[in-house]
């Protein structure tokens, strides 16, 4: 039991703190009409069991959050904030992680690096909505 909330901490500090630290610096760097994005998780935003990957599931969550913050702090400005809820993301890692899943129901980095870059070039097709599955 221990062991398994060590991990758990560990892995809720880690994220949460990255996140943390990105937002300190896109509040007080990001210029006007900016775009901050943080990546939860679809699976994290739909109320689904994540018991595979607990800590995981959890610091999503707290992504999710955040993104909500963030957004509410910067309500009154043209500044924009969008929190991307990627499927699972087809890297070598998750790949060789589940490789008995179906690669093709996964987002690639490409395409959404596409999107923030297209998002972050042409400020009309930025989404409306805070939560973007990807």
């Amino acid at each position: 039991m221990q062991s398994l909330l060590s991990l758990v901490s560990y892995l809720v500090f880690e994220s949460s703190s990255l996140i943390l630290v990105a937002a300190y610096f896109a509040s007080h760097l990001l210029s006007d009409d900016g775009l901050f994005v943080l990546t939860g998780a679809k699976v994290a935003s739909k109320g689904c069991p994540t018991a595979f990957a607990t800590g995981y599931g959890m610091s999503k969550a707290a992504t999710h959050q955040l993104a909500v913050d963030f957004e509410s702090n910067i309500a009154n400005s043209s500044q924009i904030a969008f929190c991307i809820l990627p499927t699972t993301i087809d890297t070598p890692a998750n790949r060789a992680a589940m490789p008995d899943a179906n690669f093709g129901e996964w987002s690639t980095p490409e395409s959404i690096a596409e999107k923030i870059y297209q998002w972050s070039a042409d400020s009309s097709t930025r989404p409306e909505h805070l939560f973007v599955d990807v």
